[in-house]
């Protein structure tokens, strides 16, 4: 074996591989158990001056971001990676392959970086039991106790080992197998793992993608996942975390709103009247207004049937200068078609201001190619206050609020439900 320094003066240790004498660096430390040739592919034993343990030739390197020597930092903390081990798991719904790869830190030990389908995911052996210590059957979403944290179980599996190379701390055989349960509360998993006879556990934690990023100098943009991690966590953005907290406020004070209206909202009828044969003619109708500050409403009620009737209606004031010209056409049509089916209504309401307070005078003309003309009501109320202003303002505040929620169910049913039955 070989020391040198490098241009950073970092202290860096290499052998030649005892199969291909091909140079090999070495970044990991005295727990490092076997090495891998990534030219060769001659597993040799650290402890044991390199002997050869095995050789595996023409694998295929998996698709990775992330090689042996690569520096990056994770968790406030510079990582190396030593090692690499590909995995692949299958059932009925298919074929799944992720890479493992081990990372060394002198003051912080080992760990493992996983990259799984555009997903990055930190883990460590942890030596603390959770709660429940064992599983003795899986079952989906049953609870357990980990470090204060409640895991929930999420699927159990077999894994082989597809590929090996570089530093790792254990002997990784080609085709060696582990069984795994593994137990979610994200952005933490925990999983339960048996490689041989002995329960081995891991906690893994979600990486955000430009953590690594940032952390690796590199770009994951040629990686972008697919689907949900088991343990990614729901992120809510900035625009909806507002929406969100604002839509209560908005709900409540359109809430208050509604409830006004309810109460205050119908006004003082100022004028009603009715006329039995509106095609004589409508004689001129006065009403009084005294507070011009707020709005009118002015209603029109017909009993039509299969019709419509439209009507002129002008509004003077005292001087007879104009205050409102508009047209209003009451229709109602029914029938049966496959089912009972109507549209259109018998009431017609319109909302207008005056200038101020005074008398004033209404007149409303029938146009003549109406076919139907039957009679009419007629209804204006000071002091109305419009009920759809704060309904509207009340559905929006309420979906302001709900759609976060509801995008955090859609995110939860497709993380549970992702090839798998839904067991509740």
């Amino acid at each position: 074996m070989t020391t040198h320094e490098d241009q950073a003066g970092e202290r860096l240790r290499s052998i030649q591989c005892t199969s291909c004498a091909a140079p090999l660096k070495l970044g990991g430390g005295h727990r490092v158990r076997t090495l891998t040739c990534s030219y060769c592919g001659a597993v040799m034993d650290a402890h044991a001056d390199f002997r050869l343990l095995a050789q595996y030739r023409n694998l295929e390197r998996p698709s990775s971001p992330f090689g042996i020597g690569m520096k990056g930092v994770v968790k406030e903390v510079a990582f190396t990676v030593i090692g690499t081990v590909a995995y692949r798991s299958e059932d009925a719904w298919g074929v799944y392959d992720w890479v493992s790869h081990q990372i060394f830190s002198p003051t912080h030990g080992y760990a493992w970086l996983t990259f799984n389908a555009g997903h990055i995911v930190f883990s460590r052996r942890v030596r603390d039991l959770p709660d429940p210590p064992t599983i003795g059957r899986f079952e989906r979403k049953r609870s357990l106790g980990f470090r204060g944290l409640e895991f929930r179980q999420y699927e159990a599996y077999e894994a082989r080992i597809t590929f090996v190379e570089g530093e790792l701390t254990w002997i990784a055989r080609l085709d060696d197998r582990v069984q795994v349960i593994e137990t979610i509360s994200p952005p933490f998993a925990l999983e339960f793992e048996t490689p041989v006879s002995e329960l081995e556990y891991s906690l893994s934690e979600y990486l955000p993608r430009d953590a690594v990023e940032q952390g690796f100098g590199i770009d994951l943009s040629a990686w972008s996942p697919d689907d949900i991690h088991p343990a990614q966590p729901f992120v809510e953005g900035s625009f909806a975390r507002a929406c969100r907290k604002v839509g209560w406020y908005g709900a409540v004070i359109a809430a208050c709103g509604l409830l006004m209206t309810f109460i205050l909202g119908s006004g003082s009828t100022v004028l009603e009247q009715g006329f039995d044969n509106p095609a004589a003619g409508i004689p001129a109708l006065v009403f009084d207004i005294s507070r011009p500050d707020q709005l009118v409403r002015l209603e029109l009620h017909s009993p039509l049937d299969n019709a419509w009737t439209f009507y002129e209606i002008t509004v003077d004031d005292a001087d007879d200068e104009p205050v409102l010209a508009l047209g209003s056409e009451i229709s109602y049509y029914h029938g049966y078609d496959d089912g009972s089916w109507s549209e259109g209504s018998r009431y017609d309401s319109t909302l207008f201001r005056v200038p101020a307070a005074g008398r004033y005078t209404m007149e409303i003309e029938i146009d003549p190619e109406s076919p139907q003309v039957l009679p009419l009501g007629v209804r204006i109320t000071e002091g109305a206050m419009p009920l759809r202003y704060f309904l509207f303002l009340f559905v929006a505040a309420v979906l302001a609020t709900v759609i976060p929620h509801l995008r955090r169910w859609s995110f939860e049913r497709r993380r549970w439900n992702d090839g798998e039955d839904d067991d509740d």
